[in-house]
């Protein structure tokens, strides 16, 4: 089985030209933490709450749960044999597999098809995700089995999740149980990044019930939308900038730089918006 997919991998390679390196390296910053907490920030604080609830509980959970079977299987990178060629490897540190940039695209993709039902628009969220996977494969970060499970990992959260939020169980029952899944993995000895996951989540929930409380809206000035998002952003920059500048590199750290991130963003950013109207 590895010998295949080694050969796929290398066959994949082969079609390599700079077009497409440019081209699928500039598409896969699509995938990365930067552009989807802007997009998180953007759906969430000025859009629609809810779909922005969706989009970022679907996103986090299932990037959370991959990096969790990662530690769980430990598997190592196509990189790590020889004849493949590796290229953006400072996007896929530790382990392969399942592909946590195909569950987080397609977590997305997921998300945003459930809101339209229009084909067009689908089709385009489905070549996102394909896209995003193939790019793994392509620069040598990932076997075929990891993009697919983590296609389908982030498929099947998304759609879990639509459904949860659309229906009339107690969600906060469903967040609490989602992170309690997910201490399920820390005895298997986890990577970085799956405490990174995992701070996010612990800090959306916390961060959930105060928003619950505060209760803001999305109705606004075109004006406002514009402040609130760039205050919250560089809110968020600010508390980035100054959790790497004082805390350790340790993975309690970064749970707690995470938790800090997502508790400001979904539950302290908006009491204060609301207080001062914006």
């Amino acid at each position: 089985m590895l010998d295949f997919l080694l050969s796929f991998l290398k066959s994949l390679q082969s079609i390599s030209n700079p077009f497409l390196d440019i081209f699928l390296t500039l598409f896969n910053l699509l995938s990365q933490q930067y552009f989807l907490v802007l997009l998180v920030a953007i759906v969430y604080w000025i859009l629609d709450k809810k779909k922005g609830l969706q989009l970022a509980y679907s996103l986090i959970f299932s990037v959370a749960f991959s990096c969790g079977i990662k530690g769980v299987f430990k598997v190592p990178r196509p990189y790590n044999y020889e004849g493949i060629i590796v290229k953006n490897k400072h996007t896929a540190p530790g382990f392969s597999f399942p592909s946590a940039d195909s569950t987080a695209a397609a977590s997305v993709a997921g998300s945003f098809m459930s809101w339209t039902k229009n084909n067009i628009f689908r089709i385009l969220f489905v070549i996102y995700m394909i896209l995003i996977a193939f790019s793994r494969m392509y620069f040598g970060l990932h076997f075929p089995t990891d993009v697919v499970a983590g296609l389908t990992i982030g498929i099947l959260i998304s759609f879990i999740i639509s459904k949860l939020l659309n229906s009339h169980l107690n969600m906060n029952v469903c967040y609490i149980a989602s992170t309690l899944i997910l201490l399920i993995f820390i005895p298997f000895g986890q990577e970085p990044d799956f405490y990174k996951t995992l701070g996010l989540m612990l800090g959306s929930v916390a961060g959930l019930l105060i928003e619950q409380q505060v209760n803001f809206t999305t109705i606004i000035s075109k004006q406002k939308k514009v402040l609130r998002l760039t205050v919250g952003l560089l809110g968020i920059i600010i508390i980035a900038v100054l959790s790497s500048i004082f805390m350790p590199e340790n993975n309690i750290c970064y749970c707690i730089e995470k938790f800090l991130l997502t508790f400001f963003a979904v539950g302290i950013y908006p009491l204060i918006f609301t207080k001062f109207n914006f």
